[in-house]
């Protein structure tokens, strides 16, 4: 994710579904069309710095991304590509 590039629906993710990683997770599959799965992903925060509620969230991302990529990947959240 580049932040630089200002992209209103992803910031809009992170001021809104930060507490509900599910949907977050899900939402961010659907926007970029890619699959996330648990130990073989990497989402690279570009020029975060720009984006504080992001740079905010990195350490509870770090910590419960994880379990919640997990959650999807049992049946729980499906999420939908473009």
């Amino acid at each position: 994710m580049d932040f630089a590039k200002k992209d209103k629906e992803v910031e809009r993710y992170f001021e809104r579904y930060l507490n509900d990683l599910d949907t977050f997770f899900m939402l961010l599959q659907t926007h970029f069309g890619k699959k996330l799965t648990e130990s073989n992903s990497l989402i690279i925060f570009d020029e975060v710095q720009m984006f504080p509620q992001a740079r905010a969230a990195i350490k509870y991302l770090v910590a419960d991304a994880p379990k919640a990529i997990k959650a999807k990947n049992d049946g729980k959240t499906e999420a939908r590509t473009k």
